[in-house]
């Protein structure tokens, strides 16, 4: 769930070995704008879809600014929010967006 540009891993494993080693199953990270919205179960490998109900959850939230940012995806996005709901052993969330353009060619897109 920590993908950079060009669907680069770009998290640290020792973060990765710690939250599995304490049995972690939320969370909720915002270091890497350009995965805005990218969900992934615990194992950090199975994604989580929007509004789908989840026995966990790692959401990468993105920056709440109303700056512009490309997404790892091609996308570009502003204002980025989330709502997450969890609830006994499950989650599900939902990303709200001020605005949000679709995919394009990601050579042509500047990182802001």
């Amino acid at each position: 769930m920590d993908r950079g540009r060009g669907e680069v891993n770009i998290g640290d494993p020792a973060l990765t070995a710690a939250l599995s080693k304490a049995g972690v199953i939320f969370g909720l990270f915002g270091y890497v704008y350009e995965s805005a919205g990218h969900a992934t179960q615990a194992d950090g490998m199975t994604p989580v879809a929007e509004g789908v109900t989840s026995n966990s959850l790692l959401l990468q939230l993105g920056a709440v600014e109303a700056v512009p940012l490309s997404l790892s995806d091609g996308g570009r996005v502003a204002g980025v929010a989330h709502l997450v709901e969890i609830a006994g052993h499950s989650a599900k969330f939902r990303t709200i967006n001020l605005a949000r353009s679709p995919q394009v060619d990601p050579t042509t897109v500047s990182a802001h």
